[in-house]
């Protein structure tokens, strides 16, 4: 995570990736998880100061179209500060048209996306690189990020969320 001020302004700039929310929801839901002699006791959480991994935020993979259906990848977060989110999409090959999508609240599965089913907070055009939506968010609230592809190989990509607080 990287935060910083916008010159010239109070506004806070928090820079996460979904990989590494994700990361933090697994490992708090997983503390207390033992084995079949008993409960494991919570580890020492490590020091904010510690460098990140190298070389960056992992990349994920959407898998190709099948029988005329976009492949789709999908990450459930929850936006830790109110304000202003920008989730930002890139992949490495130009010829690819993923599209993203964010919805809020539930959104259960591809068909509910696409027939208007869901909340969308906002969408790119398949192939706008990079695809980038704006939204305002609550803090505590759950947003869906989506990747569809309608190509016929899979695709890797990156997704980057940053927050303005207010």
């Amino acid at each position: 995570m990287t935060d910083r001020t916008l010159p010239g302004t109070n506004t806070r700039l928090t820079r996460v990736t979904v990989t590494a929310v994700l990361i933090a929801v697994i490992l708090t839901t997983s503390i207390g998880c033992g084995d079949e002699t008993g409960p494991t006791a919570p580890k020492a959480p490590t020091p904010a100061s510690s460098s990140p991994p190298s070389p960056g935020p992992p990349t994920n993979t959407v898998p190709a179209a099948n029988n005329g259906e976009a492949g789709f990848y999908r990450s459930d977060v929850m936006m830790a500060l109110s304000g202003t989110a920008t989730v930002t999409l890139t992949w490495p090959n130009a010829d690819f048209s993923l599209q993203l999508y964010v919805t809020s609240g539930v959104c259960a599965d591809t068909t509910s996306l696409v027939t208007e089913g869901c909340t969308i907070v906002g969408s790119t055009r398949p192939g706008s690189l990079p695809g980038v939506v704006t939204s305002p968010v609550t803090g505590g609230d759950r947003y869906t990020i989506w990747v569809l592809n309608p190509d016929p190989a899979p695709q890797s990509f990156r997704i980057d969320v940053d927050y303005w607080d207010h």
